[in-house]
C-alpha cells in the first residue's frame, strides 16, 4: 500500500491521510552560487499539513491498484493512517518521502526526504555584464531603454551643475555690491555713529616750568 500511496502523492503532490493530514509538496526558490557558477534548481519538499482533506480520490486510486472493493480499501488505508497517530516511541519511515515521528511532547511530526538530484540537475550559469547592451525598462506606463534613462540622468546632473554655478554667482555679486555700498557710506553718520576718523590735535599746555 505504501508503495501506491508514494505513487499517488508524486503523481498529485498531494496525499490526504485521514485523521493525520495532508502530505504537500511545497517548491522552494532556486538559488545561484557564484562560487561553483551554478544555477541550483527550486527543490521541491513534502511538508505535513494538519487537518482534515477529502480522501476520496486516492482511497479509488488503492482500490484500483489493490483490486479491492472502496470499502474495505477505506478500512485498511484508515487502520494505515492510525498506526502512524498512535506511534509514541517509534518511527514510519515511507521510502522516497519521509519520516514520521514523535517529537518530545508526544506531537506527530513529518520529516522530508530529499530528492535525487539527477531529478534536478544543476545548470551552469555564469554572469555575463555587458555594459554596450541596450535593455527594455518599463518606467512607470511607458516603455524605455537602458541608453535613454542613462542620457536622462546624465543631463538632469549636468543641469544641476549649471544651477550650482549660477547660484554661487549671484550670491557673490550680492556680497561685492554689500562691500562696495559699505565702504562708500564710511564717512556718513549711521547707526552707531559717524564713520569718519577724528584728527588728533595736540593738547594745551597746562603749565609753565620757570628757571
Amino acid at each position: 500500500m505504501e508503495r501506491f500511496i508514494t505513487e499517488f502523492l508524486f503523481w498529485q503532490k498531494a496525499c490526504p491521510l485521514p485523521g493525520v493530514g495532508e502530505l504537500q509538496f511545497q517548491w522552494r526558490s532556486a538559488t545561484y552560487s557564484q562560487i561553483e557558477q551554478t544555477m541550483i534548481p527550486p527543490m521541491p519538499e513534502i511538508v505535513l499539513i494538519k487537518g482534515n482533506y477529502d480522501a476520496q480520490n486516492i482511497i479509488e486510486y488503492l482500490s484500483s491498484c489493490l483490486g479491492l472493493g472502496l470499502l474495505e480499501t477505506k478500512v485498511q488505508f484508515q487502520n494505515w493512517c492510525t498506526n502512524i497517530t498512535a506511534m509514541r516511541n517509534a518511527e514510519k519511515r515511507i521510502s522516497g518521502v519521509g519520516t514520521f515521528f514523535a517529537d518530545a511532547h508526544g506531537n506527530l511530526t513529518f520529516r522530508s526526504s530529499q530528492l535525487h538530484s539527477s531529478f534536478q540537475p544543476e545548470v551552469k550559469a555564469v554572469r555575463i555584464i555587458k555594459k554596450q547592451s541596450v535593455h527594455p525598462l518599463l518606467v512607470g506606463d511607458k516603455e524605455r531603454t537602458t541608453e535613454q534613462m542613462s542620457e536622462f540622468y546624465s543631463k538632469s546632473s549636468e543641469k544641476r551643475f549649471d544651477l550650482n554655478w549660477i547660484a554661487a554667482i549671484i550670491i557673490a555679486m550680492i556680497i561685492i555690491i554689500g562691500c562696495v555700498i559699505y565702504f562708500t557710506q564710511a564717512n556718513t553718520p549711521g547707526k552707531f555713529g559717524t564713520m569718519q576718523s577724528i584728527p588728533s590735535t595736540d593738547a594745551p599746555v597746562g603749565y609753565k616750568i620757570f628757571p
